[in-house]
């Protein structure tokens, strides 16, 4: 036992020394590593964060919802955030409905600032990010649907409803924005649609909070010292907005319609075949910039005016001109989506274009404007047209068509050029034809087809 304490003693020596060799360099260095690896910025900082900045104003519109999600992918593809500013009064259920689904399907985290009105369909834009702001005087909801029918209430609401939930802000509070029978008692009573203004908002944590700058509405999103990159809007969907808004488009589609219209009761291609086009193919430009229509839509665009210009070219009864007129309000209305508002612009224009052919051939006929659609008391000139003392002399005799027929036209009778019109049939340049029937200054002329044709036009002159 009185070893013990010397062996006890020498090995504890023993050890210190080897600690003192070995483990103390040791321990010094994992603390200096330690030390140097928090102290460096290049290992302790996190790379800065990029949010885009974008801002919807004005009319919810298809350009719009293509703005939005061009700026998501962009963002979704260099990993950054978006802040969406927003101040808008509503616009199209359809173009909001889109840029909903295409927040709700992104993987980049969103903030939305409304720094003014986030009302109707713009409620539903601001409801659909990860992250809701508002500033000070800002107010949100008032989106009843327009027009209001059971239906589209309660599929608006629906959606609404979805959206507070799938971010966690209270469905209620959402339904009560678009269905005015919803009763919040101390909130809204019945009768009225909920708008919440930014404290509100807040104090119901349908909001993340207030902040008045885009600091401090990404200071409230976890962003804070964030690089904030601006994203305009570009110019051609700038246009678009302006082309797709409901009270352009309506004007643009009359104004092609019209035109088309009456570049097909006259002859040769002219002015209102151009204006037709260039209308026609400023709305398809604008919804397929949009990004609401496929080439396939133009296609079947192109295909209504080629079976345009093959009813002026050549007589089909009718067919191909209906055909054509089909195939571009069939494009029409899915350029639109068959929205609600595709059809209401689509009806307001078939409507004004009806009504201004009609009032444009009769102010045309009267003052002459339209020579080859309405005929006229001929004149002796040294052209060598008809008198119209010896118009009744015409009848039974034969002659060649001068021009196209469409149905009415100039023939060749006579050596002499002769205001003629077909019994409704069109009848190309160079045919024979006849007159059988002759009433006044109208000269109703038929082509000679056959000897059977003939007879029986001859006997209906007679």
């Amino acid at each position: 036992m009185g070893l013990c304490p010397g062996l006890f003693a020498a090995g504890g020596r023993r050890s210190a020394r080897l600690w003192m060799h070995r483990g103390l360099p040791a321990l010094i260095l994992v603390v200096a590593l330690s030390s140097f690896t928090q102290a460096s910025p290049l290992a302790s900082a996190a790379p800065p964060v990029t949010v885009y900045t974008s801002r919807l104003s004005g009319t919810v519109d298809l350009g719009v919802a293509r703005y939005v999600t061009r700026v998501l992918q962009a963002a979704a593809a260099d990993g950054a955030a978006l802040l969406l500013e927003i101040d808008s009064t509503g616009g199209r259920v359809d173009a909001a409905l889109a840029i909903r689904d295409a927040m709700l399907r992104s993987p980049v985290p969103v903030v939305t600032h409304v720094v003014g009105r986030a009302w109707s369909a713009a409620a539903l834009i601001a409801m659909a990010g990860n992250t809701l702001v508002m500033a000070p005087g800002a107010s949100i909801g008032a989106a009843e649907p327009a027009p209001l029918t059971a239906k589209t209430l309660a599929a608006l609401r629906g959606d609404f409803e979805a959206t507070a939930e799938a971010r966690g802000r209270g469905p209620a509070l959402a339904g009560a924005m678009v269905d005015a029978s919803v009763n919040l008692p101390g909130i809204v009573g019945p009768g009225q649609l909920l708008v919440l203004t930014a404290s509100q908002a807040e104090a119901h944590n349908f909001s993340n909070g207030i902040g008045a700058t885009t600091a401090e509405a990404l200071a409230l999103a976890g962003l804070t010292g964030a690089q904030v990159r601006p994203l305009p809007i570009g110019a051609a969907e700038q246009a678009s907005r302006l082309i797709t808004h409901p009270a352009v488009a309506p004007v643009l589609l009359t104004v092609g319609l019209v035109a088309l219209a009456v570049e097909v009761f006259t002859a040769g291609f002219g002015a209102a075949g151009i204006v037709g086009l260039i209308s026609l193919g400023l709305f398809f430009g604008g919804h397929l910039v949009a990004g609401f229509g496929g080439w396939e839509v133009a296609a079947l665009f192109v295909l209504g005016i080629v079976l345009l210009v093959v009813e002026a070219i050549i007589p089909g009864f009718g067919v191909f001109g209906v055909a054509g007129a089909g195939s571009i309000i069939g494009s029409i209305y899915l350029a639109s989506r068959g929205s609600a508002d595709a059809l209401r612009s689509l009806a307001v224009a078939v409507v004004m274009s009806l009504l201004l052919v009609a009032l444009a051939l009769r102010v045309g006929v009267s003052r002459g404007w339209f020579a080859r659609l309405a005929l006229r008391q001929a004149t002796t000139t040294e052209e060598g047209f008809v008198a119209g003392p010896a118009l009744s002399g015409l009848l039974g005799q034969t002659g060649v068509a001068a021009t196209m027929l469409r149905p009415a036209g100039v023939a060749r009778i006579e050596s002499a050029n002769v205001d003629v019109v077909t019994e409704g049939i069109y009848v190309p340049a160079g045919t024979r034809v006849k007159v059988v029937k002759v009433e006044g200054p109208r000269v109703v002329v038929a082509p000679i087809v056959a000897r059977r044709t003939a007879k029986h036009n001859e006997s209906q002159g007679e």
